[in-house]
């Protein structure tokens, strides 16, 4: 009798440890490499903060390069989006961050992505986490900020405020802004907020 019981046991035993081995998914059920963690932002992270559109003209010069946003509502940023293309099998090694506003640029270094590489060639948007999340209030500008190392980035001719600052060599982003404020182009970046 005892024999039969154990038997069943046995196997419900194995069934439990076949799906705790399972690999994680991410939010959009999408299986995550064996022990990798998903840095999908939450389902309710969909809003939009800057230019989602893949703009026409190709740069790439490895200087910091600052676009302002301004949140219509108290919101979280959780992520940056910068489109890249890459035409050649390099890897691109890229970085993003926020930073907050004086009176005529950018100034001082809220959060950031960390030095992020894919590998080429790719022509996509790259989503990447912050390493935290920020809180942003209604009406302030912002400004999102963005280096990458080698092959392109893309912007277009426009009316709108932009700054940049000479990189020098890449490396983490500076605390705080140095550079020139200019107006003329907008660039293929956004950040994806929380409500």
């Amino acid at each position: 009798m005892n024999r039969f019981v154990w038997i069943p046991l046995s196997l419900m035993g194995i069934i439990t440890l076949a799906v705790l081995a399972l690999p994680a998914c991410n939010s959009i059920d999408r299986p995550v490499a064996p022990g990798q963690v998903s840095n999908s932002a939450p389902s309710n992270c969909n809003g939009v903060l800057g230019d989602n559109t893949i703009e026409p003209q190709v740069a790439a010069v490895s200087d910091l390069w600052f676009d302002p946003i301004v949140p219509t509502s108290n919101t979280y940023l959780e992520s940056i989006a910068l489109y890249i293309g890459s035409s050649t099998s390099t890897p691109v090694t890229y970085e993003a961050g926020i930073y907050s506003n004086n009176a005529t640029g950018p100034s001082a270094l809220l959060e950031e992505t960390g030095i992020q590489t894919m590998n080429g060639p790719a022509t996509l948007w790259n989503i990447t986490s912050l390493k935290n999340s920020v809180s942003l209030s209604a009406g302030v500008t912002y400004w999102l900020a963005f280096q990458v190392s080698n092959d392109g980035y893309r912007y277009n001719t426009a009316t709108t405020a932009y700054s940049y600052q000479p990189a020098g060599a890449f490396g983490s982003l500076p605390a705080n802004f140095s550079g020139t404020n200019s107006s003329g182009f907008v660039l293929s970046i956004y950040g994806v907020t929380c409500p």
